[in-house]
């Protein structure tokens, strides 16, 4: 829609000086209007939005409404890089409003890790109809169209523009994947909706793709200078208006009209990163030292005051989008899940331990022993261990020194494949979201991070506030969410205790003290005392550490209340095909010991992950449990004779193990 300020002329008051009139906006006198061409200009504000208040004022134009849908419905489909179909949009126009839903059809719908497994899946998820946008580009030497929404995308397939979208909409281009390298070395054309989230959202996607072009629906809207919040126009309703394939190839543009004076942030595109740096970090000084970093790269000047309220509403607004996940009570206490454990009995999955030593104490060596161990799925300690890819980040001694205490270790034998274990030595705990996609990427059974100290060097935190150990607090989260173990070395006072504050302590699940023990004559043996423990163990125990060989070896509790226990693993572990109840279990060690004894540590030897269970089926559906080596497997009938040997004895029924319910 054209505008001339000719057609206005006599709603303006003249001022004195020939040509000019007096502003109904700022009040000015320096209103130039040229009655010959049309040109104006407002010589005391010459920017866009100055010239869009004082057009909206002398002729007031009424904003573009969406019509109303027809009822209809939709469904788009998503694909992961192997080309598989992983989501499915729907969207429903049935009520005249839009309502969109995800399916998921590869996660089933009960599954207890749903949630894990659906940022699974978006992690891996393409932009809609990437492949297909990127091999027409290739042939048609057409650029691919970057836009908001698959209706909008098909009405560019329509006529013929190769166009893709994301998924999620404006909110979710940094939580769904990593798109910042995808159209490498392709040409791109972004396609803002007309209103402030469709503005800040390709404002992000510029700004991974540098040399990136821009189309602007309607291009002489002057909405584009006078950005709605919301529910704007965009390129489809342009093409339902008659644009066609020639009109808007000729409508792209090099430069970004980002609204805003001299190109500076939007209100919503502020919010929005604003957003981010809330989700990212844990504590609100964090936060507000990130945000005014990113005002100063965009050369926004802004009093912390105004910051504070605006990092008030994106908190509000994550809260807000945040839906809670709600679980049983009972449905969980009657759950058969047994815990899981990285390293039987010694280190729990889903949870962070602290673990202090004193100076000398070789504590990094055995951090390298469990790092080993778990890599190549040995026993440690006759302790079993779940294999799985190790990451240590090694900020407290240098690769070259770590170098030589690995080869002796074990690290260069065959048994270890290249790739299990991957090392860090630069790291931060202000580096926390790169750990994060770290462990979504490799999902590594352990983490270990030596040391607290080291990895907070350089970092604004004062290690004896109350507060301090919040910088540790997001592990927590990643630990819980992904299953894996996270360790923390840290170091002992001169009294014994944990240095720092108490804050380290009560943001893990584990607190654990490696020492030696006063009077003792033997220099290589040390004490493991739990002085936290979310998963139940407790005391405190030897480990003998080998000087030459850097190797580590637990012993066993010190009052020795542990004998027992391990009399009766070794007995089922020794006879692993065969399973027990509590009354067989009795008289398997010697001297056979009372039922309710052997009942109770046969459940704590279950729990601790050091043997596994299944369920014995009798009459009308009832079960038993039933305790056995790891090593134990069901009797196979299937590969008898046709005609087998008789028996006396009275055939036992085939019993199913529950693998989900006992593997740890």
């Amino acid at each position: 829609m054209s505008f001339s300020i000719l057609d206005h002329i006599d709603k303006l008051d003249p001022a004195k000086e020939k040509g000019k009139y007096n502003c109904p906006v700022c009040e000015g006198t320096n209103l130039s209007v040229n009655s010959e061409t049309g040109a104006w200009n407002c010589f005391n504000d010459s920017s866009d939005q100055h010239r869009a208040e004082i057009r909206n004022m002398i002729a007031p134009l009424s904003r573009w409404e969406r019509p109303d849908r027809p009822s209809q419905k939709y469904t788009f489909n998503y694909e992961n890089r192997s080309g598989d179909k992983v989501v499915e949009v729907v969207r429903n126009d049935a009520s005249g409003k839009k309502q969109i839903f995800q399916n998921f059809p590869t996660i089933e719908k009960g599954s207890s890790q749903r949630k894990t497994l659906v940022e699974e899946v978006r992690a891996q998820v393409l932009p809609y109809r990437y492949k297909e946008a990127i091999e027409m580009a290739a042939v048609s030497k057409q650029p691919v169209f970057i836009v908001e929404g698959e209706l909008c995308a098909d009405k560019l397939w329509e006529i013929g523009l190769p166009a893709v979208t994301f998924l999620g909409g404006s909110g979710q281009y940094r939580t769904n994947g990593d798109y910042s390298s995808l159209f490498n070395n392709h040409r791109v054309v972004l396609c803002p909706d007309r209103d402030e989230p469709g503005v800040a959202l390709m404002k992000e996607v510029a700004s991974d793709n540098p040399g990136a072009q821009f189309l602007y629906a309607d291009p002489e809207s002057f909405e584009w200078e006078s950005l709605p919040s919301k529910g704007g126009y965009d390129v489809g309703d342009w093409v339902d208006e008659g644009a066609t394939q020639d009109l808007i190839l000729q409508s792209i543009v090099t430069k970004d009209r980002h609204e805003g004076a001299d190109g500076l942030p939007s209100y919503e595109e502020i919010i929005q990163n604003f957003e981010q740096m809330v989700g990212l970090y844990a504590n609100d000084t964090r936060s507000s030292f990130e945000a005014q970093k990113w005002l100063n790269r965009h050369s926004v000047k802004m009093p912390q005051p105004t910051v504070d309220k605006l990092l008030a509403e994106a908190k509000a607004r994550i809260h807000g989008k945040e839906e809670l996940q709600v679980l049983d009570a009972k449905t969980i206490a009657l759950s058969e899940d047994a815990r899981k454990w990285t390293i039987a009995g010694i280190l729990p999955e889903s949870s962070v331990m602290l673990l202090a030593a004193a100076p000398g104490s070789g504590k990094s060596t055995l951090l390298y022993n469990w790092a080993l161990h778990i890599a190549t799925g040995k026993s440690w300690s006759n302790r079993r261990c779940k294999k799985g890819t190790a990451v240590i980040i090694q900020c407290d001694e240098p690769v070259v020194d770590a170098a030589e205490k690995l080869q002796i270790i074990g690290y260069g034998d065959d048994t270890l494949d290249y790739g299990r274990v991957k090392l860090i030595e630069r790291w931060r705990f202000e580096n926390i979201p790169q750990l994060l996609d770290l462990v979504k990427r490799e999902r590594p059974q352990i983490v270990m991070i030596d040391s607290l100290t080291a990895c907070l060097a350089g970092m604004d935190v004062d290690l004896v506030r109350s507060d301090a150990g919040n910088c540790i607090y997001e592990l927590r989260d990643i630990a819980n969410t992904y299953g894996c173990s996270i360790v923390i070395l840290h170091h002992l006072n001169k009294s014994g205790g944990i240095r720092d504050s108490s804050s380290f302590e009560a943001n893990v699940s584990e607190v654990v003290k490696l020492y030696r023990q006063e009077q003792n004559g033997n220099s290589d043996q040390f004490i493991f005392e739990w002085t936290k423990s979310r998963s139940g163990l407790a005391g405190k125990h030897f480990l003998t550490r080998s000087e030459g060989s850097y190797g580590w070896n637990y012993d066993g509790p010190i009052d020795g209340g542990r004998q027992e226990l391990d009399k009766l693993v070794n007995a089922l572990n020794n006879r692993a095909f065969e399973r027990f109840d509590r009354y067989k279990a009795r008289s398997a060690v010697n001297p056979p010991m009372a039922s309710a004894q052997a009942g109770k540590l046969l459940e704590q030897a279950r729990r601790q992950g050091l043997i596994d269970c299944s369920w014995e089926v009798g009459p009308n559906d009832t079960r038993a449990r039933m305790y056995h080596s790891w090593d134990y497997q069901e009797p196979d009938f299937g590969n008898f004779d046709n005609e087998p040997a008789q028996s006396n004895e009275k055939q036992q029924p085939a019993v199913a193990v529950n693998v989900d319910d006992c593997l740890f």
